[in-house]
């Protein structure tokens, strides 16, 4: 057995005591690393990526043609990393699906939230809600640049019809950081609001997400008077 075999034992046997609980970013990344780099020492490895991309967020956000800048990263290692962010989305997406109603904020916010994990560009979604509140379904309705994501009307109506919506909320981000709308964001707002209402659905809320940032406007009076 050798050196690097003995080390990744007692790695996992760490890790199966105790969890990730004390482990550094370093620890973190070199045991994940295991996966993809069989043989060599990941630690080094571990620390070229810290080294280049400054934390473990920012190792799991990196992209992959620049993770496959880093010494000792293959196309095996940028795609293992990459894929960390997306299957966290995934999880926490899918785990509060499930009788999600839109009169648990806390929840929605969870929700929400979890759909932007890693997500560097302007992305909206529109969710469908029932005539009890509950959610049908949260669709993706357009991938923007950094600056602007594109939201089509009659995308929305066909994705609203489809999923039986009787109330929908459009969500979209700011990866600018700041969670506040903005006069096209209003505006936006006032369209799709009587667009919807043309056909006998409501848009209850327009709610915007940066970090860790949560701005509902049907929670802020100031907004509320652009929804239906």
């Amino acid at each position: 057995m050798s050196v690097h075999s003995g080390h990744r034992q007692r790695m996992w046997e760490r890790f199966k005591k105790e969890g990730l609980e004390g482990f550094s970013c370093y620890n973190v990344l070199e045991m994940l690393l295991f996966f993809s780099i069989p043989r060599s020492d990941t630690n080094v490895v571990a620390h070229n990526l810290i080294d280049e991309f400054g934390s473990l967020p920012s190792v799991f956000e990196a992209s992959y043609e620049d993770l496959l800048k880093v010494k000792g990263i293959g196309p095996n290692s940028a795609t293992l990393l990459t894929l960390v962010p997306q299957v966290t989305q995934r999880y926490l997406s899918e785990k509060t699906t499930e009788k999600l109603v839109f009169s648990d904020m806390e929840e929605i916010k969870k929700y929400i939230k979890a759909k932007y994990i890693g997500v560097k560009g302007e992305v909206a979604y529109l969710m469908c809600f029932d005539g009890g509140g509950r959610l049908n379904n949260c669709c993706k309705v357009s991938t923007g640049s950094v600056n602007c994501a594109v939201v089509d009307n009659r995308t929305l109506l066909e994705i609203a019809f489809r999923n039986h919506a009787s109330n929908v909320v459009l969500v979209h981000n700011h990866p600018s950081g700041v969670a506040a709308p903005s006069k096209e964001d209003l505006s936006k707002t006032l369209e799709l609001s009587a667009l919807f209402r043309s056909v006998s659905i409501n848009l209850i809320d327009h709610i915007i997400v940066a970090n860790d940032e949560f701005f509902s406007m049907a929670m802020n009076p100031k907004f509320s008077k652009y929804l239906y």
